[in-house]
């Protein structure tokens, strides 16, 4: 079951508007330390911006109608045998990375 509510278009332009917001709390925050927030509640206000961008326009864009889909999906060519490799293969990397950094530092 997917929603087909937002456009493409209107969801480039809500993820582009997530990371804007993300870099004016780092520019007000480290460089014009202006406010003091937890790099922790970045992730909800990326996300919150992006939502509403992504909303508004879809609003302007068209109608919002939700479609449920019940015909099945067409069977897919990706292979994901060789997909959930590599992103065990990413994982492993990423936790090395981070064992090597805490080795260099302490």
């Amino acid at each position: 079951m997917t929603t087909d509510w937002v456009g493409p278009r209107a969801v480039k332009i809500g993820i582009l508007s997530g990371a804007l917001t993300n870099l004016c709390l780092f520019l007000l925050q480290w460089w014009w330390q202006v406010i003091s927030i937890s790099w922790l509640w970045w992730n909800v206000t990326g996300f919150l911006s992006s939502v509403l961008v992504a909303g508004t326009l879809a609003g302007w864009e068209k109608a919002v109608t939700y479609q449920l889909r019940l015909e099945p999906m067409e069977p897919s060519r990706i292979r994901w045998t060789r997909v959930y490799a590599l992103v065990g293969l990413y994982f492993v990397l990423m936790i090395g990375a981070a064992a090597w950094i805490g080795g260099v530092d302490g």
